[in-house]
């Protein structure tokens, strides 16, 4: 939609977008990304999180335009997808091990007796 705009829009929204849609990106010593994704959001602060994630929150002059309960709304939803994604891979962990038991055990069956014959006959042919 904005390239349509850019392109074939009419002037006044054209030099709107233009001048008024003009952000600076972080220097690559803070974002080692292409600078349209190190753009930063006013009012966004993003701190860290387990595993290398990165949670939204918001500055204090956003916190008291919105009020307290859209601001816990707000940051509620940036930590619970990321508790989600936790536990979705805790459940798919339990999941596999259920479905390879059978597998585990009979493998460590054989290897247990393949150990037990490798060792009979290495008694008896060593000497």
């Amino acid at each position: 939609a904005w390239t349509t705009l850019l392109s074939s829009g009419p002037t006044d929204i054209q030099e709107a977008l233009e001048a008024n849609f003009v952000f600076s990106a972080l220097p690559t010593s803070l974002c080692p990304y292409e600078p349209r994704y190190c753009v930063p959001m006013p009012g966004v602060n993003f701190t860290e999180a387990p595993n290398d994630y990165c949670i939204p929150k918001l500055e204090t002059s956003v916190i008291s335009a919105l009020g307290t309960s859209a601001v816990a709304a707000l940051e509620g939803l940036g930590s619970s997808a990321i508790t989600e994604g936790a536990t979705e891979g805790l459940g798919n962990l339990v999941g596999d091990m259920m479905n390879s038991f059978d597998a585990t055990i009979i493998v460590a069956f054989w290897s247990f007796m393949m150990g037990l014959i490798f060792l009979v006959l290495l008694r008896f042919l060593v000497g």
